[in-house]
């Protein structure tokens, strides 16, 4: 069962059954999970309350998001990981309005080869191939103790 917590601030007034219904719709769409069974847990933070860059996103205007998945080892390939995240950075601009630059996604799937995995270049450039120019794309790794971090 996938587990994914999406984290926004915006100046929009967005539902979050709408970005519930966003994130589930592509989940199934793009990484053929069951919608039935995947759990999203939408949390919304004044944008008073976020600031990047220094200065809250209501000074900047700008709204921003954190999204972080957890699936089942192996079940999605890195081409549906990168054109799912390419797709919910599109659509969460569309339901949040215009996005910093800094929005952030972690990847969690808890696995040996994860660990042990020598580049994340080929999903980099999978990335880098379809951001969108809102956005950009950082990665780094830090253990956790179920297994590796992907903040994409």
């Amino acid at each position: 069962m996938p587990l994914i917590t999406v984290q926004y601030s915006s100046q929009r007034n967005v539902t979050k059954s709408d970005i519930a219904a966003a994130v589930t719709k592509l989940s199934a769409d793009i990484l053929h999970k069951d919608p039935n069974v995947t759990a999203v847990i939408v949390q919304s933070v004044d944008p008073a309350d976020w600031f990047a860059g220094g200065r809250s996103l209501a000074e900047q205007g700008l709204a921003s998001f954190w999204l972080d998945v957890h699936v089942s080892e192996g079940t999605n390939t890195k081409d549906e990981k990168a054109e799912y995240l390419a797709a919910t950075f599109r659509r969460m601009g569309e339901l949040l309005g215009p996005l910093h630059l800094e929005d952030t996604a972690t990847w969690l799937e808890p696995d040996e080869r994860t660990r042990k995995e020598p580049s994340l270049m080929p999903l980099v450039r999978a990335l880098e191939g379809q951001r969108t120019s809102s956005t950009r794309v950082f990665v780094k790794t830090a253990s956790l103790p179920a297994g590796r971090h992907l903040s994409i």
